[in-house]
């Protein structure tokens, strides 16, 4: 597995401390970030109340440019609004039921 980013820019930093920072190393963070694309991701969630510790009664995940819609309350990986922006700290759209 290759590197991360962070990986080599840790590694450039050592390699710059003991005087041995190459050029190509510098470089190799360019490609790193050219082949790292970043898709937008949208989790929209439902939930009984507006409170963030409502629970979750429906949800749908965009992400890596698909739709992620699973099928029943087993399925969802969050049970409440909270626990989605714990793990999720992006734009978050919380919609209440008003069945």
């Amino acid at each position: 597995m290759g590197r991360s980013i962070q990986q080599q820019v840790e590694a450039c930093v050592e390699a710059f401390r003991q005087g041995s920072l190459t050029e190509a190393s510098l470089m190799r963070i360019g490609e790193l970030a050219e082949g790292s694309s970043k898709r937008q991701s949208l989790l929209y969630l439902q939930s009984k109340r507006t409170s963030i510790t409502s629970a979750v009664i429906g949800m749908s995940l965009f992400k890596d440019g698909q739709f992620h819609d699973p099928t029943g309350a087993e399925d969802w990986p969050y049970g409440s609004v909270a626990e989605a922006m714990a793990e999720q700290p992006v734009f978050l759209i919380q919609r209440m039921s008003f069945l």
